[in-house]
């Protein structure tokens, strides 16, 4: 006798569980398409970083942010002093640059420089700053990018690149009227790539070197500044002797003198 086996039915595994080999996203798709797109930005952020590093590096940078205010109207010309220095003595971004300055307003009938709104000059007190950060108006940023130490500049510096359409208020100097167009008379008088020390301002109101400030001292190193701030003297004069000593001084103050002078 010939024992039959059932037939297996084709369906009998249509019920099985089955196994899937799609891994769920964790966090969902939006998620995901988040993710990814975040490292986009990522790389290319990193590209741009490495693209202005090389042209900072090779000293291509410097053209092109000059070339971008030239294209807004700033004019330079290095009328004086040397033009030839290597590459590492030259402005650049990040350059700590010490600077003598007279600037002017347009004279409004000539289109040339007119009335002097500041100066460094009167005194002596030449400014510094890190070029190419924002700390000085962008047209200094760019026109002083490449120069070397010593070099005598001309800037004209469209409002666009110095105080735009709202100008400037000062209380001790000249207004900068509303898109005014400025002029600028520069010295490079040094290039650091570290902060200059702070200036000694005890040593420069001392005029007689004692080492004891005398009211006059100190309203002569005002007068070219419009006049001393109200109750400097009594504030420096903590002991009301008439004198400020190299102790009770608060301001920028060098090294400290030897015990018998203070």
């Amino acid at each position: 006798e010939i024992v039959r086996m059932p037939k297996k039915n084709a369906d009998a595994h249509s019920s099985a569980p089955r196994i899937s080999t799609e891994v769920e996203e964790p966090f969902g798709p939006c998620c995901t398409c988040c993710v990814r797109g975040l490292t986009a930005l990522i790389k290319v952020a990193v590209v741009m970083t490495a693209v202005f590093l090389v042209l900072q590096i090779t000293g291509y940078l410097y053209p092109i942010m000059v070339q971008m205010g030239l294209e807004k109207g700033l004019k330079v010309d290095v009328y004086d002093g040397p033009t030839d220095c290597l590459a590492s003595e030259r402005t650049r971004l990040g350059s700590y640059v010490k600077v003598h300055f007279d600037g002017r307003l347009t004279n409004r009938t000539t289109g040339k420089a007119g009335m002097l709104f500041d100066s460094s000059r009167m005194p002596d007190r030449p400014i510094d700053f890190l070029l190419g950060h924002g700390q000085v108006i962008a047209g200094w940023d760019s026109g002083l990018m490449n120069v070397c130490p010593g070099a005598k500049v001309r800037l004209v510096v469209p409002h666009q690149l110095a105080h735009g359409e709202a100008g400037r208020e000062y209380l001790l100097r000249p207004d900068i009227p509303p898109f005014a167009t400025l002029h600028y008379d520069i010295e490079v008088i040094s290039v650091a790539d570290a902060p200059f020390p702070s200036p000694d301002i005890f040593r420069q109101l001392d005029k007689d070197g004692d080492y004891k400030l005398k009211r006059s001292e100190m309203d002569d190193y005002f007068a070219y500044r419009g006049g001393a701030p109200d109750g400097i003297w009594e504030r420096e004069d903590a002991n009301g002797d008439g004198v400020v000593t190299w102790d009770e001084f608060s301001g920028p103050k060098g090294l400290e003198p030897k015990e018998e002078l203070r």
